[in-house]
This record gives structure tokens, sequence and C-alpha cells, in this order.
């Protein structure tokens, strides 16, 4: 068994670490954070924030885990209780 070694799909679009997992044989856990919307991910802004293995790390497994979150965006304004 030939020697694997963790991508890196930190700030990966969901897609984008999905396709990048395929091509290297590998299957993909995605963790989902609580303010993201599964259907309809807005790719601009649902990023890859975690990674399990870590990138480049030596893997047991041929499956990585991820968590995508929404990064930036949200303009200057905070959130405002009515």
């Amino acid at each position: 068994m030939s020697e694997a070694r963790a991508p890196d799909l930190y700030g990966l679009a969901p897609d984008e670490a999905s396709r990048v997992c395929y091509w290297e044989a590998l299957g993909l856990t995605i963790i989902v954070g609580d303010m993201v919307e599964v259907n309809g991910w807005d790719s601009s802004r649902v990023r890859v924030t975690k990674q399990w293995p870590s990138p480049g790390s030596r893997m047991d497994s041929r499956s990585v885990s991820v968590y995508i979150d929404i990064v930036g965006g949200g303009g200057e304004a905070g959130v405002r209780e009515p």
C-alpha cells in the first residue's frame, strides 16, 4: 500500500474539496457549520475552515473530514436585536 498524505483543503468551497478528494481516490466527510444552509451553497462565502487529518500529514485511512462554515462578507455592521 502506498503512503498517503492528506491534501490541503483549507479555503476551498465544498464542491472543490470534493473534486480534489475524488481525484486522489479519497473519501470525504463534510461537517456543516450551524449557520450554513446546505441547499444552494454560496460558494463565494462557504469554505473549508477545519480539516482532519491536517494537510500534508500521513493518513491511516483513505478518508478526510472537513468542517465548512461561512467566511468573510457580512458588511461592517454587526447583528442587532430588534
